[in-house]
Order: structure tokens, then sequence, then C-alpha cells
């Protein structure tokens, strides 16, 4: 857990998160929901004004990773 937690914080510090949530054309209320916090905790992570932690924060960043793969896999078959 703690090594996820440590990616998860890069993203979220090098602003990328929010890049990929917006690129998702997901809410903050939609991604709120999906790991268990409020809206605002999320804005609040995008904004580097709190840290992602525990289970919430691994699955921000389950669910980011999720939102790359599959934005990723869209590229791949625009490309092709």
């Amino acid at each position: 857990m703690l090594t996820e937690l440590s990616g998860i914080r890069a993203l979220v510090g090098s602003g990328a998160a929010r890049s990929i949530r917006i690129a998702a054309g997901l809410s903050l209320g939609e991604v709120a929901k999906a790991v268990g916090v409020s809206p605002t905790t999320v804005l609040r992570w995008e904004n580097r004004q709190r840290i992602p932690q525990g289970e919430p924060g691994v699955a921000y960043g389950r669910l980011l990773v999720a939102l790359m793969t599959q934005q990723g896999q869209r590229r791949q078959k625009v490309i092709s």
C-alpha cells in the first residue's frame, strides 16, 4: 500500500491527476463517489492542498491508473 501511495502522490504532485480526470470526462463528484470521499477531498488532492492517504488514496490511484490505461488504449486505436 505504501508503494502505491507514493506513486499516487507523485501523480497528484505533478498535476497529472487532474488532467487524467478531465481527459476521461469525469466530474469531481463522479471520481469522489468512485473512491468513497467527498468532491471537496478530490479537489483538495488535485490542488495539492491535501495528500491522498489510506484506502481512499489507494482507490484514487487505482482509478487514475485505470483511466490512463483506458486513454492509452483509445490513442492506440486512433493511431492504428
